[in-house]
């Protein structure tokens, strides 16, 4: 929803890491629940980009995820995956329904 200058803020869900359990990559629950929160309470629209990165990463698996992330640090990613990570930035932005991107 606009604020008075037409602002639409969106508040945007980013952060995966390289750490995997029962074959699902971390998502960091609190993080994510905290970022809902600020959204809601601010009449944010929110983009869960870490869902939708982390099931691409998923779809690859642990060991090709591994090429994705810069040398053994867990959340620093690499080239392919800052695009792989923008591409889904984009399919959550284009999934608002109400902002007008």
């Amino acid at each position: 929803m606009p604020d008075d200058r037409g602002i639409i803020p969106v508040v945007l869900l980013l952060t995966t890491r390289d750490v995997w359990k029962d074959g699902h990559m971390e998502v960091g629950a609190t993080l994510r629940e905290d970022s809902f929160k600020v959204a809601r309470e601010g009449h944010a629209d929110s983009v869960d980009a870490i869902a939708l990165i982390a099931e691409q990463y998923e779809k690859l698996g642990p060991e090709e995820t591994f090429g994705m992330f810069h040398g053994k640090e867990p959340v620093r990613i690499d080239l392919p995956g800052a695009f792989m990570d923008a591409r889904c930035v984009v399919a959550g932005l284009k999934g608002l329904s109400d902002a007008t991107l």
